[in-house]
């Protein structure tokens, strides 16, 4: 294999398993040490990995910030097949939190097909909107100021109806899951009303679609305690499942057919 192909392929698999090591790299290229080390000081220099001890991680760079039309189309298929699992944790009579995301978007779709006796709280109208189709379902949207551009509410008005309430349940969405930093998200006004409705709720789940794992943002909501577990599509890389797995982190994902 020509150099150029080896270190394209090193890029491929850190970027898929978000670490590497030199033993691996050596007995899968069968290379020397030698060889891998020099490799991955290349890449280095070329600013695309961090070199550790034995290995290399990624570069922690933060994934851009995507206005509310551009993430209604990222991934659609993974936050589908996602939703298709956060239903079983709910039950009828349940009262649920929802966060403003595109990825509670779809779970809000798949409750309105489900159930006819459970109650919602959301700071977002297009989540308010969809549940609205069904008429049985008890939608507390929080009052507050506007963001005119993602349609969410927000603010201290915002904060205080949320904290009139317990939910059973709140699917929190995120925009980065990172095993060094932990659950991470963008905007104040939204890191506001996240830490919010998982101080009041009995539980809290994370919900992320696969793609989420390993990227930064810009806030760090919380960490991995703070969570009763992640909701996620069956997409996952099974490294992931396993670094997670290890730390006592609960992961939870449809099961290939």
């Amino acid at each position: 294999m020509l150099k150029n192909d080896r270190l394209n392929k090193i890029l491929q698999d850190l970027n898929k398993h978000g670490s590497i090591t030199v033993q691996n790299l050596s007995k899968n290229f069968n290379v020397t040490p030698e060889t891998i080390r020099r490799d991955l000081e290349t890449l280095e220099n070329e600013n695309k990995l961090k070199r550790v001890y034995g290995g290399a991680i990624l570069i922690d760079e933060n994934i851009p910030e995507f206005d509310l039309i551009t993430r209604k189309t990222i991934n659609i298929e993974k936050k589908i097949n996602l939703a298709t699992i956060t239903t079983d944790f709910v039950k009828e009579g349940s009262m649920i939190a929802l966060d403003d995301s595109t990825t509670n978007v779809e779970i809000s779709k798949s409750l309105i097909k489900q159930f006819n006796n459970i109650s919602c709280i959301t700071n977002s109208l297009s989540i308010a909107q969809i549940l609205a189709t069904n008429p049985s379902i008890k939608i507390l949207l929080a009052s507050g100021r506007l963001n005119n551009k993602d349609l969410f509410t927000y603010g201290l008005s915002a904060i205080n109806f949320i904290k009139m309430y317990h939910p059973d349940i709140f699917f929190m969405s995120a925009s980065g899951i990172n095993l060094k930093h932990g659950i991470m998200d963008y905007g104040f006004d939204q890191y506001d009303i996240k830490t919010t409705m998982k101080q009041v709720s009995s539980k809290t789940f994370c919900v992320a679609d696969s793609t989420k794992f390993g990227n930064t943002a810009t806030i760090r909501v919380c960490n991995f305690n703070e969570v009763d577990g992640i909701i996620t599509d069956q997409n996952l890389d099974s490294q992931i499942k396993e670094n997670f797995s290890e730390l006592g982190i609960n992961l939870f994902y449809p099961e290939n057919n």
